[in-house]
């Protein structure tokens, strides 16, 4: 991937033609350059899509031009002809849209690949067996739309702006950069940012060029866009800890010193069985005069991760009467979990619904079967699996609680 990379980098800034094979239509962004010329066509016309698609994506400023280059009268043209053209001519008939998401699922390559031989070996008959491919593929893409109306459709006016711009707006990426930096710093690593709008990072003897912003990475091959399912991310969280309240605790101090002074923590509280999974995560404040104060809680754990400067460290102590404290907190805690395990029954209760309508469903049609030692057959079949899920949903719906206690400090004030 790496070598990938470099490639794609020298071609954006130094070369004005790259020549590759199909591993540049996978995982890369070229929409930089609007030309591009297929030869040697893979058999699956969607591989064709997905190379055009790394060039024809967000970001390009250019109508994108494609050619498929092809030698007359060779066994490429003649099933390329077929497949491509004639295919297109069906589902404009049909009036499909997202083409390539319905060929995708629907096109079986060990037919495409009998396309070829039969046009090898034996050229007169591979018209009809052409048509019959057609005939086949047509047949699937009227199934297709005779169900795509099942589907919900969502009208424009159910769309919600606002929610969206939210999710444009999301302070996502700058609490992600605020992570790098400050682990960066307790690694003793060093993090810069260029004009470019992409920083390079040295920790743990490893150098990164990285970004949090989609465009950024985009317009910079080489650059990694640095999002919460990224390995990396995911692996620095996943190895964080468990508070351990025997080592000392940090105490800071607000600026403006007006803070109420108490214990300020954060939990991760989890209800699981085989099947589902719901995880919480719950900050609380325990005042020094034992009261709980949850909006005030909530008010500083915003105020810590969107205004940098607020607070400061002033030293580290340790934890004075751990036990009364973790007392004050266990019903707080249960709570949380018991709505946690509400919802999960309630998931379980419409899991159980829909399979118990799946099986009356399946029941029925089977019934209408006319011959009665295949009727009886599929009836035995059906029952057996659905005793067999059942007892496998009975013993997996066991919820098992989940406690884990991920940072807490003093405030004074």
């Amino acid at each position: 991937m790496d070598e990938r990379k470099r490639a794609l980098a020298h071609f954006k800034n130094e070369a004005q033609i790259l020549i590759a094979t199909d591993a540049a239509g996978e995982s890369l962004n070229m929409q930089f350059c609007h030309l591009v010329f297929n030869s040697d066509l893979p058999w699956n016309p969607m591989m064709i899509e997905q190379r055009i698609g790394r060039v024809d994506r967000i970001g390009q400023k250019y109508p994108v031009q494609a050619y498929n280059m092809l030698t007359n009268n060779s066994v490429d043209l003649r099933v390329y002809e077929v497949m491509e053209e004639k295919l297109n001519n069906i589902i404009e008939q049909l009036g499909i849209d997202k083409t390539s998401d319905v060929l995708d699922s629907t096109i079986d390559m060990k037919k495409v690949n009998k396309l070829y031989l039969q046009s090898l070996l034996d050229p007169e008959k591979f018209e009809l067996a052409g048509e019959r491919w057609l005939n086949d593929i047509k047949g699937k893409l009227r199934e297709y739309k005779s169900t795509e109306g099942i589907l919900p459709q969502v009208a424009e006016s159910e769309i919600e702006y606002k929610k969206a711009a939210e999710v444009k707006h999301s302070p996502l990426p700058f609490w992600l950069e605020t992570l790098v930096q400050q682990y960066t710093m307790v690694q003793h690593g060093s993090m810069s940012k260029n004009l470019l709008g992409f920083s390079e990072i040295k920790v743990q003897g490893e150098t990164r060029k990285i970004t949090f912003d989609a465009e950024v990475s985009l317009a910079n091959p080489g650059v990694e866009h640095i999002t919460l399912q990224h390995d990396w991310i995911r692996k620095l969280l996943n190895d964080l800890g468990e508070f351990d309240r025997s080592n000392d605790i940090p105490v800071i101090n607000s600026i403006t010193g007006e803070e109420t002074p108490g214990y300020w923590s954060l939990w991760q509280i989890s209800a699981r069985n085989s099947m589902e999974s719901k995880i919480q995560y719950q900050c609380y404040f325990l005042a020094d005069n034992g009261k709980q104060y949850s909006a005030y809680a909530n008010d500083i754990w915003n105020r810590l991760i969107s205004e940098s400067g607020k607070f400061k460290l002033d030293r580290t102590q340790e934890m004075k009467d751990s036990e009364s404290f973790q007392k004050e907190l266990n019903q707080s805690l249960f709570l949380s979990f018991q709505n946690l395990e509400a919802d999960l029954i309630t998931r379980m209760k419409f899991k159980k619904e829909n399979r118990l309508n799946s099986y009356n469903f399946q029941k029925s049609r089977i019934k209408k079967i006319g011959i009665d030692n295949i009727r009886q057959a599929k009836l035995q079949r059906l029952e057996k699996e659905h005793k067999a899920w059942f007892k496998e949903f009975e013993s997996g719906s066991k919820i098992i609680p989940g406690i884990k206690q991920l940072l807490m400090i003093r405030i004074d004030g």
